[in-house]
């Protein structure tokens, strides 16, 4: 089984109820980086530290979610 994790930016969305765009207002971090982080749900640690930061995040299962995959399947 592997896992893999990865920045949720859907579930960072959802859970303080904002858009891209107000998040990246709010973050620095421009829409188009937020987008493509929302697509390849891949990161750098100074950006992730950079959102944690703007949004007062302690906590990291509050941007990070994981995969889980054995014999072929996802499990999230």
């Amino acid at each position: 089984m592997a896992v893999h994790f990865f920045v949720d930016i859907d579930k960072i969305l959802d859970r303080k109820k904002m858009s891209l765009t107000e998040l990246a207002d709010k973050t620095g971090v421009c829409r188009q980086s937020l987008y493509k982080i929302k697509k390849s749900k891949k990161v750098t640690f100074s950006t992730l530290n950079r959102i944690a930061n703007s949004l007062g995040e302690t906590d990291w299962e509050g941007l990070v979610s994981a995969e889980f995959k054995s014999s072929g399947k996802i499990i999230r």
